[in-house]
């Protein structure tokens, strides 16, 4: 009797420990899958805060080239008799607009490349990206003057749908207050400039930046008025 009692005994315990191995296993998956899961959720949020961060460095690079812009339109303004104005805009019969390149200003900026119009157009390699805490093998930054007052019937009928998008609304300045043109989608806005408004321009700096192909704008529009009285 013994002897059976201590067979029965093994029996019983090899059963139990075998149930234990098999919680033991399940309990192993179920926290290796947790762990997996928040290792997951810890990476996404990761890579969610890195495109954040590129696309604040990203914004502080083009406000700052917006900057550059202004300070050089300022400086041909102080400089210049009459406002900046673009190709073609006071002719009798002027070209018809294709894209915004087309109302660049009619001036050449010091320290800027040869072209109407473009304070900057600069190269960036990729370390110099890098070290802006930018992403990409290279790029290129350009920042242009683009004057916003001209007649919306000068715009050609066949524009390339982007290039229209790409154009700014189109304002003219009075006395005192700015407003769009007929047919302008460009809402009112009063204010503005006091005096003569012959004196003065509504200009858009745009800064672009190209990485791989892709370009990222950063677009600003003001009054600029020149020291003529």
């Amino acid at each position: 009797m013994l002897r059976i009692r201590q067979r029965l005994n093994i029996r019983q315990f090899g059963k139990r420990r075998g149930f234990s191995l098999i919680i033991v296993l399940i309990v192993m998956v179920l926290g290796l899958s947790f762990m997996g899961a928040a290792l997951k959720m810890t990476e996404l949020s990761a890579g969610s805060a890195r495109v954040a961060a590129a696309g604040n460095y990203k914004y502080n690079f083009l406000q700052s080239a917006v900057q550059e812009g202004i300070a050089a339109l300022q400086e041909a303004m102080h400089n210049s008799v009459d406002p900046l104005r673009y190709y073609g805009y006071d002719a009798n019969d002027p070209p018809a607009i294709l894209g915004a390149d087309d109302l660049l200003v009619n001036y050449t900026f010091p320290g800027g490349p040869s072209s109407n119009g473009v304070v900057v157009s600069r190269k960036y390699s990729r370390s110099q990206l890098g070290k802006l805490g930018i992403a990409g093998n290279g790029g290129t930054l350009e920042v242009k003057v683009i004057d916003m007052q001209y007649p919306p019937d000068s715009v050609s009928p066949g524009i390339d749908p982007h290039e229209l998008k790409r154009l700014p609304p189109s304002i003219t300045l009075s006395g005192s207050s700015t407003s769009s043109w007929p047919g302008s989608s460009a809402p009112e806005s009063g204010g503005g400039i006091t005096g003569e408004a012959s004196n003065a321009g509504m200009y858009l700096i745009r800064a672009s930046l190209t990485i791989e192909g892709k370009e990222t704008l950063l677009d600003m529009s003001l009054i600029q008025a020149n020291n003529a009285i």
